[in-house]
């Protein structure tokens, strides 16, 4: 697994700001988290989803393809990032 951590830089408010994104063996997401301007943030598993969030359906490029388009930065993050974080946003055990 690899854990990424992006910043989206444009102008459309109905898109996030923000990605974070568990990235299985495969290149494939397993998990993502998504982040508005607005301060709301959804979420993305091969299990469920909140509102119109949804795993990429194409393989996500390595870290260094990503941040050579002017649209992203952002860094790699250890799994214990990622697990803090998808624990405070992700679905909420009932």
């Amino acid at each position: 697994m690899r854990y990424i951590d992006i910043t989206w830089h444009h102008d459309a408010p109905d898109e996030p700001c923000r990605l974070v994104s568990e990235i299985g063996a495969d290149g494939f997401e397993k998990r993502k988290l998504e982040f508005f301007d607005d301060g709301q943030v959804s979420y993305a598993s091969e299990l469920m989803s909140s509102d119109t969030s949804m795993l990429s359906v194409g393989k996500i490029p390595e870290l260094e393809d990503l941040l050579a388009r002017a649209e992203f930065s952002g860094d790699a993050i250890t799994r214990e990032q990622f697990e803090l974080l998808w624990k405070q946003y992700g679905p909420q055990e009932i």
